[in-house]
């Protein structure tokens, strides 16, 4: 492994790939969620990680610092590209995973993918609030999620993309919809591509990675109560990894939302 901290944009063999490693330890990969956001929001909720593991976080295609890549934006490549991206970091094919979200999607998108080299699985980690890995149950997930919103707010992120604002603007309006309660994430703000976002979920076809999930089995999942992505729409990967642990009172960002349960359990995964 490099000597940390690190940051730069790495050359893989899908292409170039912002990475942000810190820590010591074995190599635990950082898969962001999305589509759209990029690694920083992460950072501070899982730099206490770093004394224990080398945590290796990077920027998905079209997000953050890296460029998206020719041809358009999917899930297909954005899974080859992390795939790429643990291939080049660590070629010793041992190590851990930490996906939020979306992240977990293109995690176990990757082992339904044909590439020239093929992923060991995961020997430990944390999946948080995984979206599902099947196409109804997704998009009945973003509806959730959308009906949480209220309809003046979203006419004012329209008005900003419209206007050609930034991202972050955007997910300032938004985000206090995806904790338990308006005020559970209070002076968080995070990067937001809206070109991404609207481009990977207009690409989408019909997917189900439901047989991939084998590769999840040594993970625990860690769930809000309260999130929008509720037990019927992600039931495979519950029942597919060693353990679930449920926050209560909590909504998408369990990491912000309760700080040390969240740090609590992690420790103890990462021991």
């Amino acid at each position: 492994m490099l000597a940390t901290p690190y940051e730069e944009i790495i050359e893989t063999s899908e292409g170039p790939a912002f990475v942000n490693v810190i820590g010591k330890g074995p190599p635990v990969f950082i898969v962001h969620g999305g589509p759209g956001f990029d690694h920083s929001y992460l950072l501070n909720s899982l730099f206490f990680l770093s004394a224990k593991r080398t945590l290796i976080f990077y920027d998905q295609p079209g997000c953050g610092k890296t460029p998206t890549q020719s041809g358009g934006l999917t899930l297909s490549k954005t899974a080859k590209h992390f795939c790429a991206v643990v291939k080049t970091m660590a070629p010793e094919d041992k190590y851990g995973l930490i996906a939020h979200s979306w992240g977990a999607l293109v995690a176990v998108s990757a082992f339904a993918e044909e590439m020239s080299v093929r992923l060991s699985p995961f020997t430990e980690g944390l999946l948080i609030n995984p979206v599902p890995v099947t196409n109804e149950a997704y998009e009945k997930c973003v509806v959730k999620l959308l009906s949480r919103i209220p309809a003046e707010i979203m006419k004012q992120a329209e008005s900003i993309m419209d206007a050609g604002g930034n991202g972050e603007s955007i997910m300032d309006l938004l985000l206090p919809f995806y904790g338990a309660h308006t005020n559970s994430l209070p002076g968080f703000s995070m990067p937001f591509r809206y070109d991404t976002y609207f481009g990977i979920n207009g690409a989408l076809d019909v997917f189900d990675f439901k047989e991939q999930l084998s590769a999840f089995a040594k993970l625990t999942l860690v769930r809000g109560s309260e999130d929008f992505t509720t037990p019927d729409l992600i039931g495979e990967m519950v029942g597919a990894v060693s353990k679930t642990h449920t926050m209560d009172g909590v909504g998408h960002f369990p990491f912000l939302e309760n700080e040390q349960e969240f740090k609590r359990l992690a420790l103890d995964i990462f021991s």
